[in-house]
């Protein structure tokens, strides 16, 4: 690729950056982001896992999962007068991520979270990126970003373990098998990679990954004390309340919650698992293609797992951004780049004019250019 075509790049990136970074600033300055400047605390979602950290220390993890008590005793810890209905609905190895930051106050343990989270994503896209710079404005880039920092949650994270998984797969299967181990920490964004895994016989990542998982689910039952997988089981008969009632309607971000604006819960369901054994076949075939570029199917990967998981929100798109990374190494055309830089954008419109489809409109544009480029099967030379 030409000088030029890597300069117009690195601009798409940069300007996507600004757009997060300015966005961020016009709704944190003035009103404030984790304190309103008068020493009262704004509650964020990282509240709840910060609670569930402070929860650990003292040895009463397994209330973290009694979600009317843990609503209490966020409050009490911001000063609020009613219950904060922030639910911890996270497995107990969970708890291993948040307790570093539970000795700080909140708002410390808040953006030391989110930079510790922000740093480990811009490692992940550094294999892909080719520089420092570049990685730090492809992870600026996007609303999934500027969602997570906004509402204090951990997309970050989560994008960090997929992508750099995925990134270390081809040459580091092991270390690859440990970053999908410790993605169980939200166990919806595995569902493809057992059948791509298979589908690529990688044997190692395979045992790697499940050894992880399996050590972390002892570890945890080990720390927090007997009876905390027990109470954490128990908590998800209550979980599918979410997705069926009206609260959280138009913050799901997912082909479910998509159906949901139109048909009833059953009938969304139906759809929702019609879309997703498309995708899971459409992911499936890229994979299976042996002389097929890795780059689109690694973008795949990501779009379909993001299409998948009916449990979505929009700060869970930050990995888009590492999606479209992928396939700019697989040679793609003008426009096809265009379409690719639009889609991190649409993220940012989910709240206002996309409601439910910002998300999976964008995952849909970059599957269907990593199905395109995996047809071409052209790669960039290294």
């Amino acid at each position: 690729m030409g000088t030029g075509a890597k300069r117009a790049e690195l601009a798409a990136w940069a300007l996507l950056a600004v757009v997060s970074l300015a966005t961020f600033l016009v709704q944190t300055l003035g009103p404030g982001w984790l304190e309103n400047g008068q020493g009262k605390f704004l509650v964020h979602d990282f509240l709840m896992q910060w609670a569930a950290g402070i929860r650990a220390t003292a040895g009463q993890a397994a209330l973290v999962y009694d979600w009317d008590l843990h609503s209490t005793f966020q409050a009490a810890l911001v000063g609020e007068a009613k219950p904060v209905e922030l639910r911890f609905m996270y497995p107990p190895h969970f708890l291993f991520f948040v307790l570093p930051f539970a000795g700080l106050d909140y708002v410390a343990a808040t953006v030391a979270f989110l930079v510790a989270s922000f740093a480990l994503y811009v490692l992940a896209l550094r294999p892909l990126a080719g520089s420092w710079g570049t990685a730090l404005l492809a992870a600026l880039a996007g609303g999934g970003t500027y969602y997570t920092f906004l509402w204090c949650q951990n997309g970050l994270l989560t994008a960090a373990l997929l992508v750099g998984g995925l990134a270390l797969l081809p040459r580091r299967p092991v270390l690859a098998g440990l970053c999908f181990g410790l993605l169980t920490i939200k166990p919806q964004f595995g569902l493809l990679l057992p059948l791509v895994l298979l589908i690529d016989r990688q044997w190692k990542a395979i045992a790697a990954a499940a050894i992880t998982t399996i050590l972390l689910a002892v570890l945890a039952e080990l720390a927090f004390g007997p009876g905390i997988w027990k109470a954490a089981l128990a908590s998800l008969s209550r979980s599918d309340e979410l997705l069926v009632s009206d609260k959280l309607r138009f913050k799901f971000q997912s082909v479910y919650a998509l159906a949901r604006l139109f048909l009833s819960p059953g009938a969304a369901t139906a759809v929702h698992a019609a879309v997703g054994l498309l995708i899971a076949g459409l992911v499936g075939w890229i994979w299976s293609r042996r002389s097929g570029a890795y780059a689109p199917k690694a973008a795949a990967l990501i779009a379909g797992t993001l299409l998948l998981s009916p449990y979505l929100f929009v700060y869970d798109s930050v990995a888009l951004g590492a999606a479209v990374l992928f396939l700019l190494s697989a040679r793609p055309a003008l426009a096809e780049k265009g379409a690719m830089f639009g889609s991190l954008l649409l993220p940012f419109l989910s709240t206002r004019l996309l409601y439910s489809a910002a998300v999976p409109l964008a995952a849909m544009i970059v599957l269907w250019l990593a199905i395109r480029l995996a047809e071409r099967g052209h790669t960039r030379p290294s």
